[in-house]
């Protein structure tokens, strides 16, 4: 956090040191100059003064708490138009028989107010690691204020240059012949800053024109033989400036704050909190374009905590917010004055020019000024409203300009509020277009991982449609619940169709729901029941199961509404009901056991007996491993009972692979591959089983192939109905797209 002395860099530091401070006395002189206009006008020298106090607070406390060497800060133009907004609506409010020191100093305390709600905010989100919230706020808010800003600040100029207000509704001063003399150069100069900036991005361009639009000026005076009297008489000066150039700071003190009209201020609250709202966008944004420019990490969270102390000091000695600096910062880095000294050094040349005071001001032109905050207000619309037509939807760039336009003609608070309820609502509508049903899927093609008898299974194909699967994604509200309920009724109530008897939603991939998805799904219950159909629910979180525990849940115990925790269990439970349902209905006979199976595979001339000589039969009680992960593989057949398939993390966590029942097979892959189980296997109740060991498999082969190639055939056939399963429900999900 030290400051770097090195003497490769102590050179190009003080270059950049001075070249960056020039700008941003400059920049305190304009913003003063704006924000202090009109019936404030006399107090310009003392804002001039104070603004120069913050940003040599700013700059000083930036470099030293800053992330990343190199970085200053300054006065920020983003907010300088709010500010100077809220210092004419107190000038406005104030009683008539309020003084003009009244005036301003409750002005003044108003800015002080917002540079320490602005550091409390930066210090707070900071402190918590909260930068990433600047990713919440609408991209066309964000875009509106700033073209709104931009709006502001040009009409600020204009002012400025001229002398008389100038908004929306008070164009009349930019087109009479007296004024537009003395803002049409301004003009000029601000186009010219903007056509050459937009095209060439070399870091002396904007201190380079700024000295030499000071030049020009002072040698068209020669050539028109303008005294500076006289000139400033004309307004071509600063001409608010004291006469004989003395100091120009004035802190507040306990006395001015006597004078301070505090519900003034409270009626403002709303703006100030906006500028510091404005601030966390603005920050963040230059924050994330400093990394850009310069390749390197910056730290948002340590950065916000150094401009809100910055702030928070910056408002005690009654100066406008600021923060880190994009074009500054930029500018240093691109002089390879990458030290904290370089924060120093700005802060000391506005250190002398404060102490020089006004015998240096005195000679600043007003148009170059005014030509300054024109070319930053241009420089906002040809980004916001310009740039952006070419990159935004209509939607979002019409937004945009409402704001802007609610800014300029009724309020700052009031566009933005517009704003974020436009966006709001525009977001709302997009996202119910998005298609909140990832897929749907039928018994037919999507099956647990249960593996059941054949005869079962094939009457789980027959009767699929009895199934009906729905993956839900990501937040469901309103709109997109009804789209839910929709499809669902359309699904049950076609009559061109098979009938539907169990309806899973599976929430998988769901983030959450509000109340009106709540009330959605209540309505899916009513449907449900009265076709019939039991509705399954899967994946709920406990946060959503609360939100339905009165509306919807409650029903489960008349068995219409189920839930499990994942997909995998509720297509199980629907699936063993299916085949109670067929049983009941004497689709079929009870399935064959898996030696019944083998001996109808095998050949004519083989007996039950002879098979039976190559097995070794077991019986396992519940919980007993049959298989164990990492340890070597064997063929079992499940003759009864029922087993589990899970594979066991080094965490302690089980994870469910596949439950076989009576008449399959499992352990098939590791033994014909010769590998070590991937997975072990437990008895998930009592169990008949017939091993086959690896020994017994040769002994086989080498006396009786005839019954192992009919046993491999067997075997072969399983694992093809496995391949079939997976194919059908992979086809499914790539159709349901």
């Amino acid at each position: 956090m030290g400051v770097s002395i090195q003497p490769r860099r102590l050179l190009p530091s003080l270059a950049a040191g001075v070249v960056t401070g020039i700008i941003e006395v400059i920049t305190a002189v304009a913003f003063a100059a704006l924000i202090f206009s009109g019936d404030l006008a006399a107090y310009i020298p003392r804002g001039i003064g104070l603004m120069l106090v913050g940003t040599m607070i700013i700059a000083s406390l930036t470099a030293l708490f800053c992330s990343l060497p190199g970085m200053v800060g300054g006065l920020q133009d983003n907010v300088v138009a709010i500010l100077a907004l809220v210092s004419a609506a107190i000038v406005s409010q104030m009683p008539a028989s309020a003084t003009h020191q009244e005036k301003f100093t409750t002005a003044l305390v108003a800015i002080a107010v917002s540079s320490l709600l602005t550091g409390a905010l930066f210090l707070s989100l900071g402190q918590f690691r909260l930068a990433n919230l600047i990713r919440f706020i609408p991209y066309p808010v964000i875009g509106g204020v700033l073209a709104g800003s931009g709006l502001l600040l040009t009409f600020g100029a204009i002012s400025l240059m001229t002398g008389a207000p100038v908004s929306l509704f008070q164009l009349r001063p930019i087109i009479q012949p007296g004024l537009s003399v003395k803002w049409l150069p301004g003009l000029l100069f601000a186009v010219f800053l903007l056509a050459i900036l937009r095209r060439r991005s070399h870091v002396l361009i904007l201190p380079g024109t700024l000295i030499a639009a000071i030049v020009v000026f002072y040698i068209l005076l020669g050539l028109t033989n303008t005294s500076i009297a006289k000139a400033t008489e004309q307004g071509w000066l600063l001409s608010a400036l004291p006469p004989d150039g003395g100091m120009v700071w004035q802190p507040l003190t306990v006395s001015d704050l006597a004078q301070v009209n505090w519900s003034v201020i409270g009626h403002q609250i709303g703006s100030l909190f906006v500028v510091a709202i404005v601030g966390v966008i603005a920050i963040l944004l230059n924050l994330t374009g400093i990394e850009l420019a310069t390749g390197q990490d910056v730290d948002l969270n340590r950065d916000l905590k150094a401009a809100g102390i910055a702030n928070l000091f910056a408002g005690l000695g009654g100066s406008m917010v600021g923060w880190h600096t994009l074009s500054d910062s930029t500018l240093i880095y691109k002089m390879g004055a990458r030290s904290r000294l370089v924060g120093f050094v700005l802060a000391a040349v506005c250190g002398i020019v404060l102490w020089l005071g006004g015998s240096l001001l005195l000679y600043f032109p007003n148009l170059v000024l005014g030509g300054l905050l024109l070319f930053l207000g241009l420089d906002f619309l040809v980004t916001w409203v310009y740039d952006s037509w070419f990159k935004l939807p209509i939607a979002d760039y019409l937004i945009m300009i409402l704001i802007l336009i609610v800014i300029n003609t009724i309020g700052f608070l009031e566009g933005v509020g517009l704003g974020l309820v436009l966006a709001i609502v525009l977001f709302a509508v997009d996202y119910s277009r998005i298609n909140v049903i990832k897929h749907t899927l039928t018994g037919t093609t999507f099956h647990s991982n249960v593996s059941r008898p054949r005869l079962h299974q094939q009457l789980l194909r027959r009767k699929g449609h009895w199934l009906h699967i729905l993956e839900l994604q990501g937040f469901i509200f309103f709109g997109t619940a009804q789209k839910i309920l929709d499809v669902v009724r359309q699904r049950i109530d076609d009559p061109d169709l098979p009938p539907v008897r169990f309806l899973v939603l599976d929430f998988r991939l769901v983030n959450g729901f509000d109340s009106s998805a709540v009330l959605g799904f209540a309505k899916m219950k009513q449907l449900t029941e009265t076709r019939g159909v039991t509705l399954v629910f899967t994946h709920l979180s406990a946060k959503m199961q609360r939100q339905m525990k009165k509306e919807i849940l409650q029903a489960a115990e008349k068995r219409s509404i189920q839930v499990f925790p994942d997909v995998d269990h509720g297509v199980e439970w629907c699936e063993d009901q299916m085949i109670r349902a067929f049983e009941n209905l004497d689709f079929g006979a009870t399935p064959l056991t898996l030696m019944k199976q083998l001996e109808k595979a095998m050949p004519p001339s083989v007996s039950a007996a002879r098979l039976m000589t190559y097995f070794e039969e077991k019986r396992a009680e519940q919980g007993e491993y049959l298989i164990r992960q990492g340890q070597e593989s064997t063929l079992c057949f499940v003759e009864s009972g029922q087993v589990t398939v899970q594979l066991e993390g080094d965490d302690g966590r089980i994870i469910r692979l596949r439950t076989m029942r009576s008449g399959t097979v499992v352990g098939e892959l590791g033994f014909y591959l010769g590998q070590k189980a991937s997975a072990s296997v437990v008895a998930d109740e009592p169990c008949t089983l017939f091993y086959l060991p690896a020994k017994k498999l040769a002994e086989m082969e080498n006396d009786a192939p005839e019954i192992a190639s009919a046993l491999h055939k067997f075997i072969a056939g399983i694992l093809s109905e496995r391949v079939i399963d997976t194919n059908d429900a992979l086809q499914a999900l790539i159709h349901s797209l």
